[in-house]
């Protein structure tokens, strides 16, 4: 009785997996879009430094736009 049990739970277990696998793809697909590049990251601070050599903000953010 207790192997059927557990095999129970196991087929449970996987079936909860596939199921979320499938529908967590079937969300997440998006088509990829052919954007032109962007300016270039660094991991954790993103594009700061970027805003950094600029001594007004909002004029760097202008010129990274018109980039």
């Amino acid at each position: 009785m207790e192997d059927k049990v557990a095999l129970a739970v196991g087929v449970a277990v996987l079936l909860v997996v596939v199921v979320r696998k499938v529908v967590g793809a079937l969300l997440t697909a998006k088509p990829k879009l052919n954007l032109p590049p962007g300016p270039w990251t660094l991991p954790l601070i993103g594009s700061l430094h970027h805003l950094l050599r600029s001594p007004v903000v909002c004029r760097a953010m202008r010129d990274l736009a018109h980039k």
